[in-house]
């Protein structure tokens, strides 16, 4: 591996997120492999979302390109060191951290438009489902569980109570928790966009943005669907819950917004893929 990797300090701290980053998920990696064998856990990634591996390949292979230098520089041993050892560390907070100090490090110590601050950029992004993301449940999600049962109880066309949403045929009210929520897979559309941003080299601009928006709404939207269809089939609740037919939802809010952001990016990149 050193011959591979060379002196490149992108390529260094870029691979040892990476180690971090299947850390920090490993735990359904390994359930995923245990209960469902090594096949189907790669069929269902692992159970984790395929736009995770995606930006998790994208932040690696923006490190590998070479247009231009990134030698070391003093404080970048340590970091990389740090970053392993948190990453070997059996505890997924752990390795989540670990990849987070990477993308500071990055950030910080590499020049705008550099491969460093593209990958720094990419791996602060993967935080936001490894750390900021539960943060903002702790902190939020009571609040943000109450707006998506307005919201849901809007398109379903009955009533709602906090986080709690009638059935249309009446009786007991379903709730919808924090892993339900619409809210709680924006970050697979915040990651996205911020992978290809900053894989096509866009500017941070009002049409930019209207594309990170525009992904974040249609995730929103698809899942809120899935919940007002629940509102309407209480007899159907686990098929639209977590059986084939959430499934089938779930794959849908990727298929959305990964077209939305290739199609928006592409469209206004000075070069596309």
């Amino acid at each position: 591996m050193l011959n591979l990797l060379g002196r490149d300090r992108v390529q260094w701290l870029a691979v040892m997120a990476a180690v971090a980053g299947c850390n920090a998920v490993s735990y359904h990696i390994i359930w995923t492999i245990t209960h469902l064998g090594v096949g189907a856990a790669l069929i269902n990634t692992f159970n984790v979302n395929p736009i995770f591996w995606f930006v998790l390949f994208v932040a690696t292979a923006i490190a590998f390109e070479t247009d231009d230098a990134a030698t070391p520089r003093r404080g970048d041993g340590a970091i990389a060191v740090t970053v392993l050892l948190l990453a070997l560390v059996p505890v997924n907070w752990a390795a989540s951290a670990g990849v987070l100090i990477a993308a500071i490090w990055l950030v910080a110590t590499s020049p705008s438009g550099s491969r460093g601050r593209r990958v720094g950029i990419i791996l602060g992004a993967l935080t936001a489902s490894l750390i900021w993301g539960h943060i903002m449940q702790i902190l939020f999600g009571d609040w943000l569980v109450g707006l998506d049962a307005r919201f849901v109880s809007w398109l379903a066309g009955t009533r709602s109570q906090g986080n709690l949403v009638d059935f249309t045929g009446g009786g007991n009210p379903f709730a919808i928790a924090y892993g339900c929520s619409s809210m709680h897979n924006i970050t697979m559309a915040i990651q996205l966009w911020v992978a290809m941003t900053q894989l096509l080299r866009l500017r941070l601009g009002l049409r930019v943005v209207l594309v990170g928006f525009a992904a974040i709404f249609a995730n929103i939207f698809v899942n809120g669907l899935r919940l007002a269809t629940i509102a309407h089939n209480p007899a159907n609740f686990d098929y639209w819950h977590g059986g084939s037919g959430g499934v089938m939802f779930a794959w849908l809010a990727i298929f959305v917004v990964t077209l939305i952001v290739m199609i928006g990016c592409n469209a206004l990149a000075p070069r596309r893929v």
